[in-house]
């Protein structure tokens, strides 16, 4: 069974919105949906620029109608970023966005939304995001919550790395809301800020930030957990009787608590079936889970069924389909799928093997890697009716570099052929030879 645990945070996540609060246990709410900026009692300060630098977000300001992108919440956010000028001016500058003084009570916590674009913040690469808090009315400050510390985001009620989609590919843009205890402050007055500052690598920069629906006070939500994944999949010019297999699919939980499934209904008597096992799965808030659909076509079955993955919170319909075409007359087929290598009539030396995973049909396909050279050969075939072809599939990757990040060169993957009482074998086709692709 093939299955992948990892960590996920999608753009669209959004915990703890206004719904989940009550008028009652909020000492502090600001959505930034008024068009006067700062809002009554908030504070903005920052870096002074020069007039060739001011621009609409050098400092922060309203962003109305969410016009740079992922949205967040409403019409309006407060919004700040760095601009290459800037770096090239050798500017790091810093910019503050200040609360009005509250009182903090028992079990009271800061909640915020904002949106980033990771890349930039996880590594403090380009950008620094801090909240600050202070007790002295902003006369001294002291770090809160920082977003590039993994024990903060974590206590915060996020996964870490927080900087990673589904695809695991860390240049995207967030939009998360952490939850920040305030339990050291109970009893006092306080200032919160939101901190921003730019930092140049090679007199470069370039961040975004924004923050939405700042809220103090008692949050009240439900720790249920909610299912989210793969909607679709479409299997193309599968032969009827051989199987093919999906490429890999994501089940995960973005809400509270621990995601299970109680069942799994649509693909039973289809040409369908799943390597998902509802009984190892068992998802954290922000896990996943990979897993594969196996599509075997029959000549009656149907070409489409929608697989109902029931879950503790909630259920997550998938859509599969598939378009199946007969074998080619006077063709034969060898997909590598049998538990016997190499297959009956075929001769290999040592360096071909089987591996599952990489597979353009099925589940397995024939790999050989390494400074050698390696031959695997067909049986003899029978092409006495007339003219015969050859068709294959094939995939080279090299992802090893050396010291100078020059790639290792490529492959030659030759293919030969002998007929009659050929001695000698005859090159039919080089993956290297541009000429002959498509042939």
């Amino acid at each position: 069974m093939e299955t992948m645990k990892s960590m996920f945070f999608a753009c669209a996540l959004l915990l703890g919105s206004a719904e989940a609060f009550s008028a009652e246990n909020l000492v502090l709410s600001e959505d930034f949906e008024s068009q006067i900026f700062p809002p009554s009692g908030w504070i903005i300060k920052g870096t002074e620029l020069s007039e060739d630098l001011e621009s609409g977000y050098a400092h922060w300001s309203l962003n109305w109608n969410e016009v740079t992108g992922c949205s967040i919440a409403g019409s309006g956010c407060a919004e700040v970023m760095s601009d290459f000028k800037e770096g090239q001016a050798g500017i790091s500058k810093e910019e503050w966005l200040i609360t009005p003084a509250v009182q903090v009570a028992d079990n009271v916590s800061l909640f915020f939304t904002f949106w980033c674009n990771a890349s930039s913040f996880m590594t403090n690469k380009y950008g620094s995001f801090l909240v600050k808090v202070s007790t002295d009315d902003g006369d001294t400050w002291s770090d809160l919550w920082n977003a590039a510390s993994q024990e903060d985001i974590e206590n915060s009620g996020l996964t870490w790395p927080w900087n990673k989609d589904a695809m695991g590919i860390e240049n995207n843009w967030q939009k998360l809301t952490p939850n920040v205890s305030l339990e050291a402050y109970v009893g006092k007055t306080v200032k919160i800020a939101f901190y921003f500052r730019s930092i140049l690598v090679n007199n470069y920069t370039q961040a975004t930030l924004a923050v939405d629906n700042v809220k103090v006070g008692n949050q009240e939500i439900e720790n249920l957990p909610v299912v989210e994944g793969s909607t679709s999949y479409e299997f193309s010019n599968s032969y009827i009787g051989y199987l093919a297999q999906s490429e890999p699919m994501t089940i995960r939980n973005v809400g509270y608590g621990t995601l299970t499934i109680t069942s799994i209904e649509g693909i039973e008597g289809t040409d369908f079936s799943t390597t998902l096992d509802p009984a190892s799965v068992s998802l954290k808030r922000g896990e996943e889970l990979s897993y594969r659909v196996n599509y075997t076509p029959t000549i009656t079955g149907a070409k489409s069924t929608v697989m109902k993955i029931n879950t503790n919170g909630g259920t997550l319909s998938v859509d599969l389909s598939g378009t199946k075409v007969m074998l080619e007359e006077g063709y034969t087929l060898e997909s590598f799928e049998g538990d016997i290598f190499p297959p009956a009539g075929w001769s290999r030396n040592e360096g071909w093997k089987t591996m599952e995973g990489m597979a353009t049909s099925g589940v397995k396909s024939v790999t050989v890697g390494g400074m050698m050279t390696c031959d695997i050969v067909s049986p003899r075939l029978d092409l006495s009716a007339g003219n015969g072809k050859v068709k294959f599939d094939y995939i080279e990757t090299t992802g090893e570099e050396y010291i100078d990040d020059s790639f290792l060169p490529s492959t030659y993957f030759i293919l030969y052929y002998k007929k009659n009482t050929d001695t000698d074998w005859t090159e039919l086709w080089c993956s290297l030879d541009d000429s002959k692709y498509n042939e």
